[in-house]
């Protein structure tokens, strides 16, 4: 990540992972004038995305504002907007559609689960 720091010379930074993050203060620790942000994309804050030097963290929640505020960060600089949602996610589509697109048995339940971190797709399919 510093690389392309150093290849790109950005005006500003956001990072939405811990290594961005700390990467990202360490930058403007060199670099002061380098407007940093921090994206938490959880409805909880978690403790390794809050450094006092980075310029703006946005939260989801007000309970992860607080405790951004908790671990030292100035509340001036924490801004509510809720979580990142892909635009996708809010088209509808029905059960049959989905089924037949990821080829499941229409008559069979479908249970989803969703994980983070890179991303969210069809891993793997259990039968019942």
């Amino acid at each position: 990540m510093t690389k392309l720091i150093e290849d790109y010379n950005p005006d500003i930074i956001i990072s939405t992972h811990p290594v961005g993050a700390c990467v990202s203060t360490l930058w403007k620790r060199k670099e002061p004038h380098v407007f940093t942000v921090v994206q938490s994309t959880d409805f909880q804050a978690i403790n390794t995305l809050a450094y006092p030097e980075i310029d703006m963290i946005s939260t989801a929640t007000e309970d992860a504002r607080d405790l951004f505020i908790k671990w030292g960060i100035d509340p001036n600089k924490i801004v509510i907007m809720g979580p990142p949602v892909r635009h996708v996610f809010l088209n509808k589509i029905d059960k049959a559609t989905a089924k037949k697109h990821f080829n499941l048995d229409k008559d069979k339940i479908v249970i989803l689960v969703s994980r983070g971190g890179i991303g969210t797709w069809v891993k793997s399919t259990i039968k019942l």
